[in-house]
């Protein structure tokens, strides 16, 4: 993702920090071994998805008047084309 020139500070936002915070810092190594086990095992990111809710990567050609109007819709229109065809389905019409 590209920043817009108008969102860049130029400024230092970010405060300095004071001494004080430092005095009772502790290095990983000295802190109970049961935290450190708990810290390692903590989950980052984003949370996997269950097997059923994966989505299917695909390659597909479609007409030139489906791509146009799918990409008019803007942003999700990948989404918008995966609902339409899931509809479809349950309707019964595929």
């Amino acid at each position: 993702m590209k920043i817009k020139p108008e969102y860049i500070e130029y400024k230092n936002d970010a405060p300095e920090i004071p001494k004080e915070m430092f005095k009772n810092a502790q290095c990983f190594d000295e802190i109970p071994k049961e935290l450190q086990q708990a810290l390692r095992n903590i989950k980052r990111g984003r949370p996997r998805k269950p097997e059923k809710d994966k989505k299917v990567s695909l390659h597909l050609r479609v007409d030139p008047e489906v791509a146009i109007k799918f990409r008019s819709l803007g942003k999700g229109w990948q989404t918008q084309l995966n609902a339409t065809l899931v509809a479809a389905i349950k309707q019964g019409q595929i």
